[in-house]
């Protein structure tokens, strides 16, 4: 296994979003349960095992907008989104397995990919190769940026949709939303990825 040492070789593989096949954006879409585990697995068999926060913070939007759409994104509260970035992270965790090659980034290209590591490529897509992004860009960058990786300190709730369209949960023009305004979103908006959820893969 080639192997090379930096920040602790956490891995940027924050270009993944280029790699995933026709059929994967349609079954992620299709079945929302299962969309962690596909996208999840395809990062590890690309040769993901110790991701840069970062790179989760991108699965986690990526899995919320293929699923959901915008809208949905927009209506999650920051706990929400926190708690499913949390569970990408400990499932990338138990499902890792060394890989053939230790990349500490992900190729911009797939076409560069294939050719510096053209068995694994070959075995990833036998059946279809990796089609361009149906998201829209400028949506998935807002959608990252609001998936805190961090759990937000008392009275330090910042809605998705405050950021997004400028108003805040009551139709103000202020971002910060008190904290039973996004105790009502919890209780109205039932987690997909949830520890609660019945889709959710048990490690």
């Amino acid at each position: 296994m080639q192997y090379h040492h930096r920040d602790h070789n956490h891995q940027d593989f924050s270009h993944f979003v280029g790699y995933l096949t026709e059929k994967q954006w349609a079954d992620m879409k299709a079945n929302p349960g299962e969309s962690m585990e596909l996208l999840v697995g395809h990062l590890i068999a690309l040769g993901l095992m110790h991701p840069t926060e970062p790179t989760v913070q991108k699965m986690t939007a990526v899995m919320i907008m293929a699923t959901q759409g915008a809208a949905g994104m927009h209506a999650m509260p920051p706990q929400a989104l926190h708690e499913s970035f949390k569970q990408i992270k400990k499932r990338t965790k138990t499902l890792k397995r060394t890989p053939q090659v230790y990349m500490l980034e992900l190729p911009m290209s797939p076409d560069t990919y294939r050719k510096r590591y053209p068995d694994m490529y070959k075995a990833l897509y036998q059946e279809q190769g990796p089609v361009h992004c149906p998201l829209s860009y400028p949506e998935l960058a807002i959608a990252q940026e609001h998936v805190p990786m961090r759990a937000r300190k008392e009275g330090e709730v910042l809605a998705f949709h405050a950021i997004h369209d400028g108003t805040g949960a009551d139709g103000t023009n202020g971002a910060n939303v008190p904290r039973n305004d996004a105790a009502d979103a919890d209780a109205k908006i039932k987690l997909p990825f949830g520890r609660d959820s019945q889709h959710f893969p048990r490690a």
